[in-house]
């Protein structure tokens, strides 16, 4: 190793290029690895995760529905091929002592982690008897964030939604089932019924209302086809037995991997495309290196060949050969790794939401990425220490397929910005402009219905006299926002479940979503009122004007109909949903929608003061225009996709440049007496440029046309991740002119310099 440190010393410029690029390319792969890896691939961090399963409870109408408490607890009394079963459900809770901040919780079952396998430290997890008790259990980052990490704070309370409750425990570092959304604590998920935390309705009798991710574990010696079977029989005894509730509805067991790439279909896009640059990437450093040394070995041809001469064996030769490139890769894995952490954090600050949750993306440079960094720095040293002897072709082979990378990547690029754009003009169906947007929730400062109504009303007289605002307005949910709720309803006897939105007064025209048919809400549609409902377009062609649905046992009646909208993605298809009056319909937690002159922004503190005048105690939170939604929230995977393919295209572009370079001086480099003679025999400046830089140029070319290929290729991956990217002829052209034109210095440059070397000097030095 060290004589091969000592001939890389007097080869200075090779080995920092040779190292340089490596490690970049192994920075770059490890980077977009650990982001596939967190956003698809990632095992969940439990004890066994191959033995958990996931249940739902789906109908045609709802593909991956989610499970009642009810059915939750009747799967989980009924089956014997699972070991353990466990819920969870998100909730929204002020937490801390005034000012309260809005987090974000689970509610779960007491035997969560015990199923699981998760051993908290310092503290414990729940016990059976505490299922109704004022108990929680901390998230790792919130415990340190919020307490300093200090182990003393179990026994101690945190006040939750005004409440005392005992912390009990610390999760283990990473843990949460979720890839995206992380939650700061645990409660049992028998507090409800307690009334130690608010909640509409009756969440744990309710067997229509399905709000629970269940996860189970299998029994030792079940299989999940055998579950599946059990589970699945017991779905078919509750539809018979609850028909009212579970007529139409199945259950399904799904491994945790086909429940990821179910209810998510542009994740596995996203991760498939990063998962591929990563590889390009590593393609590119492995050809970079190869040429590198496959050049330094034709500079030391002559040396080679005396040895050989005098008794060195191939198998030396190559021992000695793999010892140096292994040399370079340490080299330049030593230097990916530090760029790679700083690139998975640039990574996971692309990835933000328009949300106050604590929503992240979390790549990590782990042990199975730094493993597939390894075996790619080994796999490079061994294309490094290959005895074959190169043509000029195979370099120009390997110069044109990491122009090829470069050139698709840029064209992908260029498509998802297209798509995105494209996607920002499709029209939603409703203003997204001039809307200030503020969450807020009476009960989490124990107030009931008649004080929150009380509260909502001032609070929509305050904000409308101030000046910039125009009118305003309530709803329980932001279109393209990460918040929903659904609604058992039946027509004509057959039941289903159908998203929908609870809206105040004024609702349909601030929001300008036109009303096709009947009527919107008006004051008249008061708590004595009968109960009515606007429905859009897709659920008019089952119920429209003047029909009725049962709903909660009581029947509703259609007095408008709406335009069918988008309601949680911008390229989502048609789909049923209707609207309940908040005057017949209450719900604690309502959004306030402010219709602004100028910017909304610009109102944010002025409102936020506003209403905590009228009430100090109200935690506010999701502040922000209604724009965001659409132009951060819905076009995420889009924006994430593009920037990551932007930077892989120009660090792509930069290493292929590299490459063609190194290739072409090195070319001039061993040409150098032929190019003496051409010269003194009369060649021109022209002739000789082309005689060297001709192998690189063609490089280039087929390079770029073969990206051209690939990018076309890649079309369907980019059309997962937003509609609308597609790769037309001037962008393909645009792609390939952008490539042409920046890899020329890279061949020109060396070429020329050979081009123009003083001929006589040249073979006095020979």
């Amino acid at each position: 190793m060290r004589i091969a440190w000592r001939l890389f010393w007097k080869s200075r410029g090779l080995a920092a290029l040779a190292v340089s690029t490596l490690g970049v390319a192994l920075a770059l792969g490890a980077a977009l690895a650990s982001v596939a890896d967190a956003i698809l691939l990632r095992p969940l961090p439990v004890d066994d995760p191959e033995r958990v399963v996931r249940i739902f409870t789906p109908s045609a109408a709802d593909p991956l529905g989610l499970v009642s408490y009810p059915d939750y607890g009747d799967y989980r009394r009924g089956s014997r091929m699972l070991a353990g079963m466990v819920a969870q459900s998100q909730v929204l809770i002020a937490a801390g002592d005034s000012p309260a901040e809005v987090r974000l919780g689970l509610a779960v079952s007491t035997d969560y982690f015990d199923v699981l396998g998760v051993r908290l430290a310092p503290g414990r997890g729940f016990r059976p008897v505490e299922s109704r008790d004022a108990v929680v259990v901390l998230a790792r980052s919130y415990w340190e964030s919020r307490f300093a990490a200090d182990p003393r704070i179990i026994g101690s309370t945190l006040r939750l939604s005004g409440r005392p409750f005992t912390i009990i425990g610390v999760a283990p570092r990473g843990f949460g089932l979720d890839r995206f959304t992380h939650e700061d604590f645990y409660v049992p998920a028998g507090v409800y019924a307690a009334g130690l935390l608010p909640a509409a309705g009756h969440p744990l009798t309710d067997r229509a209302r399905r709000y629970l991710n269940v996860y189970a574990r299998l029994a030792p010696g079940a299989t999940r086809e055998q579950a599946r079977a059990e589970i699945d029989g017991i779905g078919r005894r509750l539809e018979t037995q609850y028909p009212d509730a579970d007529q139409g509805r199945r259950a399904l067991t799904l491994s945790e991997w086909e429940a990821r790439t179910r209810t998510d279909r542009t994740m596995p896009a996203l991760a498939a495309l990063l998962a591929g640059l990563a590889a390009l990437l590593l393609g590119i450093g492995w050809a970079n290196i190869a040429v590198l040394l496959l050049a330094r070995r034709e500079a030391r041809g002559k040396e080679i060949a005396i040895r050989i001469a005098v008794g060195a064996s191939p198998g030396r030769l190559f021992r000695e050969s793999l010892i140096e490139s292994a040399a370079l890769a340490i080299a330049g894995l030593g230097l990916a790794m530090p760029l790679a952490r700083a690139a998975t954090t640039l990574l996971a600050r692309v990835a933000t939401l328009p949300t106050d949750l604590s929503f992240a993306i979390d790549p990590r440079i782990d042990a199975r990425v730094a493993g597939i960094a390894v075996g790619a720095a080994a796999m490079a040293a061994v294309l490094g220490a290959v005895p074959a002897r190169p043509s000029a072709q195979w370099r120009q082979t390997l110069a044109a397929l990491e122009i090829a990378v470069a050139t698709a990547a840029l064209a992908c690029a260029g498509s998802l910005l297209a798509g995105v754009a494209a996607a920002e003009r499709i029209d939603p169906g409703y203003r997204i402009d001039h809307v200030l947007t503020i969450a807020i929730d009476p009960a989490q400062s124990g107030e009931n219905e008649a004080q929150a109504r009380v509260f909502y009303r001032q609070a929509l007289d305050r904000v409308v006299e101030m000046r910039g605002a125009r009118r305003a307005t309530l709803a329980q949910s932001v279109p393209l926002g990460f918040t929903g709720a659904q609604r058992q309803i039946a027509i004509d006897g057959e039941p289903s479940t159908v998203w929908m939105n609870i809206v105040g007064t004024g609702y349909f025209e601030l929001m300008h979503l036109p009303i096709l048919a009947g009527r919107g809400f008006e004051d008249a549609d008061s708590a004595d009122a009968p109960a009515v409902a606007v429905v859009n377009q897709e659920l008019a062609k089952r119920c429209g004007v003047g029909c009725t649905f049962r709903m909660n046992s009581h029947t509703v009646r259609v007095i408008g109909v709406a335009r069918t909208a988008k309601y949680f993605q911008i390229g989502e298809h048609p789909r049923p949903y209707f609207y309940l009056p908040f005057a017949q319909n209450y719900a604690s937690r309502m959004v306030l929608h402010l219709e602004t002159q100028g910017n909304p922004a610009a109102l944010a503190r002025a409102v936020s003061n506003a209403l905590h005048r009228i009430d100090a105690t109200q935690t506010l939170s999701e502040i922000r225009p209604l724009e965001s939604y659409l132009t951060q929230g819905a076009m995420f995977q889009a924006r994430v996709g593009l920037r990551v393919l932007a930077g892989v295209g120009l660090a792509a572009m930069g290493l292929a440049l590299a490459g063609v370079y190194a290739i072409v001086s090195h070319a001039a480099t061993r040409r150098r007496r032929e190019i003496g003679i051409r010269i003194a025999l009369g060649a021109g400046r022209g002739r000789v440029l082309w005689a060297v830089g001709a192998g690189a140029a063609g490089s280039i070319l087929s390079g770029t046309g073969l990206g051209v290929a690939l990018a076309l290729a890649a079309s369907r991956v980019l059309a997962a991740l937003v509609r609308g990217a597609s790769l037309d002829v001037m962008m393909l052209c645009g792609s390939a002119a952008v490539i042409l034109l920046v890899s020329a210095p890279a061949w020109l440059m060396p070429a020329w310099k050979a081009a123009t070397v003083d001929s006589t000097s040249l073979l006095r030095a020979e």
